[in-house]
């Protein structure tokens, strides 16, 4: 009977951080104007889910970081890696490709880290978004 009190009482706790976090990301959410945000869903791997956001150009990087920070309840990467790729289709050579693949791989292994893209499914952007869907 304890440990279910117990139990309860803990879970208690985590209701009220957990609402204090969203309140304060609605806050964020209202300072920096977001209007879409989420998870994604994938239809053919229901398991394998993104967190999206749609930040404005005009939002003060200082309020973008707490954002992020507040999503992921104050853990810092080591890395951040940022890739904005066109909307133009590029082809990289299937060598170069491994290449690339294995090290970010590696990387993203060896770290804590985030890679933030633009979201367009072309480009750098793609080819990233296929080396996240092999390699969850």
């Amino acid at each position: 009977m304890t440990n279910n009190a117990t139990d309860h009482r803990l879970d208690i706790r985590s209701l009220n951080t957990s609402r204090m976090y969203r309140n304060d990301n609605n806050h964020l959410f209202e300072t920096l104007q977001i209007k879409s945000h989420g998870t994604i869903t994938f239809p053919r791997n229901y398991c394998n889910r993104a967190n999206f956001i749609r930040i404005p150009p005009n939002a003060p990087p200082a309020q973008v970081k707490k954002l992020f920070f507040r999503q992921r309840l104050h853990t810092r990467p080591s890395l951040v890696i940022s890739v904005i790729g066109s909307a133009r289709e590029y082809s990289m050579k299937s060598k170069l490709f491994r290449i690339f693949r294995q090290g970010l791989i590696k990387v993203a292994k060896s770290t804590d880290v985030w890679v933030l893209t633009n979201g367009i499914n072309s480009s750098i952007t793609k080819l990233l978004g296929e080396i996240n869907r092999t390699n969850p």
